[in-house]
């Protein structure tokens, strides 16, 4: 793949391009979706009279409905512009979370669910096509960036917010809200982002044809590795570290909770400094050596925990430490992926990119609970996908020297 950017590639940002505040908006709603009621899964429980496992379907419905709608939206985005698939996953949303908060049995919330997070998966992909679309190749890891940090203020606030709606209303009423969000979204999409035209309007590139000529790429493919581990293990170190805190070291919940807080807030930071970093290295370079650190840092706990020397400081520290570093990683890798991809491939490559990292993390949560005891779990994966992306980052370094 070569980059054909035009003229963007030359100017570094497209003039009337969408604001970096809508695109990390639409990339959060993944987040908002998921962070926002997790706190009212006890009351739904009880309301629906459904057993506990019923219940916890519908985050599994909703990351399948992330995973599967990644390849519409951005197959569709290709095909059709940008503006108007995004408005139609908007709509998706909009009616979806209504459902959702008038669902009357588990099995209509589940569906709604399913359909809910295909609308939100939209929102999100094609948010990273657009960064592709208008700002050069040098620009976009200090954009991706900024939209990390975004999905990082989302993970902090999403939860509290959900709780204290569940405190004054039902738990219905955050489905309402999420409804109220895309509608405004929506508004603000039709009224702010310019109808492009469309990247593959012939439609030559072909849906099978388009994700195959990106999977024969070797960085895109090292690309989707590193996103997809990295990822992964970020959402089984936060999954387990509740069962590692709360049941091993005998924290409260509310003591995860603060962990969970400023974790994120930590990773925010941290994609911060990328944005100062990103003016004297490249994102190759940075996300080479954060590797090695993040490596060190999974051996470390991995070491702690079988000599009995780690505890709950040392494990809070370290677990702490990784998912702050993610901040100089996840956005840089996603430059990486966007790098080479033609126009019309770029919501293709956004959807591959996203459903990576929801790959990984559906696989990797359950291995970071299957021993006992459970920090072992969560050091033996964090290990295992350190050791994995080592050699990736390594063979993106060789290819931008």
């Amino acid at each position: 793949m070569h980059d054909r950017q035009g003229p963007v590639a030359a100017a570094g940002h497209r003039a009337g391009g969408p604001s970096v505040l809508l695109l990390g908006l639409l990339a959060a709603l993944n987040a908002f979706g998921i962070d926002s009621y997790v706190a009212a899964l006890p009351t739904m429980q009880r309301e629906l009279h459904a057993g506990a496992v019923a219940v916890q379907s519908t985050v599994a419905a909703y990351l399948a409905g992330l995973a599967s709608g990644q390849l519409l939206w951005g197959w569709a985005s290709d095909r059709f512009g940008r503006k108007r698939p995004l408005l139609l996953a908007l709509a998706v949303l909009c009616l979806s979370s209504l459902g959702c908060g008038m669902a009357g049995n588990i099995g209509a919330l589940v569906l709604f669910r399913f359909v809910q997070a295909i609308g939100s998966a939209g929102a999100a992909t094609i948010a990273y096509a657009l960064v592709a679309d208008h700002w050069a190749a040098t620009e976009r890891a200090r954009i991706f960036s900024r939209l990390s940090q975004l999905i990082g203020a989302t993970a902090i606030t999403a939860p509290l917010l959900g709780a204290g709606i569940l405190a004054l209303a039902s738990w219905r009423a955050i489905f309402v809200l999420f409804s109220l969000v895309a509608a405004a979204m929506a508004v603000w999409v039709a009224c702010g982002l310019r109808q492009e035209g469309r990247a593959d309007a012939t439609g030559r590139c072909g849906t099978a044809g388009g994700f195959r000529s990106l999977l024969v790429e070797d960085g895109f493919r090292a690309s989707l590795l590193v996103a997809g581990l990295s990822n992964g293990a970020m959402l089984a170190v936060l999954t387990a570290s509740s069962f590692v805190l709360v049941g091993q070291f005998g924290w409260t919940s509310g003591g995860y909770a603060g962990f969970y807080a400023i974790s994120s807030f930590l990773f925010i930071l941290c994609a911060q400094w990328n944005v100062v970093l990103l003016r004297k290295l490249t994102p190759r370079a940075i996300l080479w050596r954060v590797s090695w650190i993040i490596a060190l840092l999974a051996a470390l706990l991995l070491a702690g925990i079988l000599s009995g020397l780690s505890g709950a400081p040392g494990y809070v520290a370290i677990a702490g430490a990784y998912l702050a570093l993610l901040g100089l990683v996840l956005g840089n890798v996603a430059s990486i992926a966007m790098e080479g991809v033609p126009p019309a491939l770029a919501g293709r490559a956004a959807s591959l990119l996203g459903i990576s990292q929801f790959l990984a993390g559906s696989l990797l949560v359950p291995l970071a609970t299957a021993l006992e005891p459970v920090a072992l779990s969560v050091a033996l994966v964090f290990l295992g996908c350190a050791a994995g992306v080592l050699p990736c980052a390594a063979r993106l370094r060789g290819l931008g020297e």
